[in-house]
């Protein structure tokens, strides 16, 4: 069996928590606010805005760890140079989703960034996603075992 490089779980571990930050917020903005009618527009525009920022944050994530995996591959002066220019493309992009936003009624420019922000909460929680993708993992392997040993 192929061991996975670490990045790479580190990477899965972080877009899970962003995923889960992301249908967890969702519904849970979708149940509290309250609004004229049941879907009304400004409640769509939160939630929709909130889903729009998190997967600008799963984005944001996938370019880091590319810049991150070319900048190791080159010099430390092209490595720098690399990253100052990948850092400032993702910032750029960012302020102009945000700027998007601010003249369209669909996304909500507030919940946008906040779901932007669900990438530095997904990071602070990868040891929890770590071991819960762990336990699950291992109660699929048993699951696995367990089916093997009946043949």
């Amino acid at each position: 069996m192929r061991k996975k490089d670490e990045t790479s779980e580190v990477f899965f571990d972080v877009i899970v928590g962003i995923v889960l930050i992301g249908i967890i917020g969702m519904g849970l903005l979708s149940l509290v606010i309250k609004g004229p009618m049941y879907w009304s527009l400004f409640k769509i525009s939160i939630v929709l805005g909130f889903g729009a920022g998190c997967v600008a944050a799963c984005l944001m994530f996938s370019h880091i760890r590319r810049s991150l995996q070319v900048s190791m591959d080159i010099g430390e002066h092209g490595a720098k140079n690399h990253a100052t220019k990948s850092y400032i493309i993702r910032t750029t992009a960012i302020a102009i989703l945000l700027v998007i936003t601010c003249y369209f009624q669909y996304l909500n420019t507030l919940a946008v960034f906040f779901g932007i922000l669900s990438l530095k909460v997904a990071v602070y929680m990868r040891p929890f996603t770590h071991k819960l993708l762990g336990i699950i993992k291992g109660k699929e392997e048993e699951d696995e075992l367990s089916y093997d040993s009946s043949q």
